[in-house]
């Protein structure tokens, strides 16, 4: 059973001009033979940028979480760095819709948020369905 990590986020007033409210979805989509890898090598990555056990990570982390004070600038990045290429050499693949509030839903349905689960949801189905067909073949 694969499985899709998923996340979402809105930022009411984008910095840029022109640009309306932003929603977003974000997932990872990691294979079943790759979980167990890349939680131990993830989990590794962990300690020895000296992350307390059990804490966790994000990518804008709030002020209440230990990498908001503990895991900054270069070497934040540098940890993201490290997760990421982890994640891209066991096969895991990012889906990711993001959408401008302010124009008209690209499915038609009723308001941002669906659209955005709708589309989503559309494109999590063509990465599990193109990551089995690879298998089939």
């Amino acid at each position: 059973m694969d499985v899709i990590f998923v996340d979402d986020s809105a930022q009411k007033a984008p910095t840029r001009t022109g640009m309306g409210s932003l929603l977003g979805v974000g997932g990872v989509h990691v294979p079943e033979e790759s979980l167990q890898e890349l939680e131990s090598q993830i989990e590794a990555v962990c300690a020895e940028f000296r992350f307390p056990p059990h804490e966790i990570f994000k990518w804008s982390p709030g002020r209440e979480l230990w990498m908001h004070q503990n895991l900054i600038d270069t070497q934040r990045q540098q940890f993201f760095m490290r997760v990421l290429a982890l994640a891209q050499n066991l096969a895991a693949r990012a889906i990711i819709v993001i959408e401008d509030t302010q124009y008209e839903t690209a499915t038609g349905v009723h308001s941002p948020e669906a659209d955005l689960i709708q589309l989503f949801l559309e494109r999590a189905h063509h990465q599990l369905a193109a990551s089995r067909a690879m298998e089939w073949s």
